[in-house]
C-alpha cells in the first residue's frame, strides 16, 4: 500500500540522502549550515520542504 504524500510527510536521513542523490554527512552539513530546511527531529526529514529547499539551493548555487 502506498502512503500519500504530503507536507507532513517524512523520511528517514538515509531515505532522504537517497532521494536527493547526496551523502547523509552532506544532507547533515546543508541542514546545520542553514542551506535547506525540513529536518523534523532526529533522523527525519519533510520531503516536500527538503526537496523545494535542496532545488533553491541547487539553483542559487548554480549562478555563482
Amino acid at each position: 500500500m502506498e502512503q500519500e504524500l504530503n507536507e507532513s510527510t517524512t523520511i528517514s536521513t538515509k531515505g532522504m540522502a537517497e532521494l536527493l542523490g547526496v551523502s547523509e554527512r552532506h544532507l547533515q552539513q546543508l541542514s546545520a549550515d542553514g542551506w535547506i530546511s525540513g529536518k523534523t527531529g532526529r533522523d527525519q526529514w519533510r520531503i516536500i520542504q527538503t526537496c523545494k529547499s535542496y532545488v533553491t539551493h541547487v539553483t542559487l548555487q548554480a549562478r555563482v
